[in-house]
């Protein structure tokens, strides 16, 4: 459906075509959206990162056009930059190989102490949350699963299942955490879907790495 559809974004001194996801559609950084795009830009600039686009599930993206309040997204995307130093900035690495890139980023991943993200992710976005919604909503993740490294295309790819407590409201979402280097920049993108069983995380797992092929060939 959106196959040819890409938007332009720029990260250091590069500029990135992203191509849609397929069957989502774009949160936009106006209007309606606005809120939910500055929690999530906010969020991932605590993280160290640079937020450069958001698609979730175009059922949600026409609710929000009318105005419906939308508690959770059935899909989403997100795609940032890394940033790197201290402080941090936008920095490349146009003589760092794919390769090399992937071989590292592997060995970090396996190094990651999920809880402890968990927990300063927990801080983070709750104080984001007071900041840009009224309703005093609350998230708190718990006893995240570590699915480990679950495939190396252009990109590497890896798992974890969250458990997400909205209020007093539980789900499990699959998260799918992508890297690749694109134009020596370091691009991480996250697919996210409710977690339902072990075809879940195969299914999304396929989505990833077709994104990954598009993002590579588009650039």
């Amino acid at each position: 459906m959106f196959a040819s559809e890409i938007i332009q974004a720029r990260f250091g001194d590069v500029n990135l075509n992203l191509p849609y996801p397929d069957e989502l559609c774009l949160l936009k950084r106006k209007g309606p959206d606005e809120p939910m795009f500055s929690i999530h830009q906010e969020g991932q600039r605590k993280q160290g990162n640079k937020l450069l686009s958001v698609w979730i599930d175009c059922d949600s993206r026409q609710k929000l056009d009318r105005g419906i309040p939308v508690p959770k997204f059935n899909e989403w995307v997100i795609v940032v930059g890394s940033l790197s130093g201290n402080p941090r900035k936008e920095k490349i690495y146009p003589n760092l190989s794919r390769e090399f890139f992937s071989k590292m980023i592997a060995k970090q991943m396996g190094a990651v102490s999920w809880s402890k993200t968990a927990d300063k992710v927990n801080q983070d976005v709750n104080k984001i949350l007071s900041k840009y919604l009224s309703e005093g909503k609350t998230i708190k993740i718990k006893e995240p699963i570590s699915l480990g490294v679950l495939g190396i295309t252009d990109s590497v790819h890896s798992g974890i299942i969250l458990n997400v407590l909205v209020g007093q409201q539980h789900s499990n979402i699959i998260a799918i955490t992508s890297a690749t280097l694109i134009k020596g920049a370091p691009i991480f993108f996250y697919h996210y879907r409710p977690y339902k069983n072990k075809s879940t995380v195969q299914s999304l797992l396929a989505k990833a790495k077709y994104y990954s092929i598009k993002l590579t060939h588009g650039n």
